[in-house]
């Protein structure tokens, strides 16, 4: 999948979890450390679907 829509993907689900445009708590070198966890998820897991993985990415990393 294009790396450029999984990034939509993690912006639009921290916008969920309550964060505005200019609040995002990401900088580019996360947004690249996340692209690359949904990425790793969705090879072990190919059944799964993108959005289902980001949102896991997601909630662990603003958990953490």
């Amino acid at each position: 999948m294009d790396q450029a829509l999984i990034k939509k993907y993690i912006r639009n689900c921290f916008l969920q979890y309550a964060h505005n445009q200019t609040s995002i708590p990401v900088s580019e070198n996360e947004y690249k450390e996340l692209i690359n966890q949904v990425e790793i998820l969705k090879k072990q897991q190919p059944t799964l679907e993108y959005i289902e993985i980001v949102h896991d990415v997601v909630y662990e990393y603003l958990t953490q």
